[in-house]
């Protein structure tokens, strides 16, 4: 086995290392906002949706949060371009649909 490919984990570590300095502000933002998020939904979580318009925002809220949570191990990866596509299609064409309160 090549000596290059047997350090392949230790590249992926010092990329890792790397990536996780360059976008340490990023992530302190993001976890800020995963921290408001889990707030808004522990309280919302005991009222039940007043409208079909309350239940999608809701559920765009959980896609916000999930998206926060799981896109950092991707990103610190480099591996950017595999960091939930669809979600980020979905969530730009809900946006789009509700923003003018249809």
């Amino acid at each position: 086995m090549s000596e290059d490919y047997t350090k392949l984990a230790e590249y992926s570590n010092r990329r890792f290392e790397a990536l996780s300095k360059v976008y340490s502000p990023v992530v302190s933002v993001t976890d800020s906002f995963g921290s408001l998020i889990c707030r808004v939904t522990n309280k919302l979580g005991s009222v039940k949706p007043s409208s079909e318009q309350d239940a999608v925002v809701r559920d765009l809220m959980a896609d916000a949060f999930d998206f926060l949570w799981e896109w950092r191990r991707p990103l610190l990866e480099g591996r950017a371009q595999v960091a939930y596509p669809w979600r980020t299609y979905r969530v730009t064409s809900c946006i789009l649909i509700f923003r003018d309160g249809a």
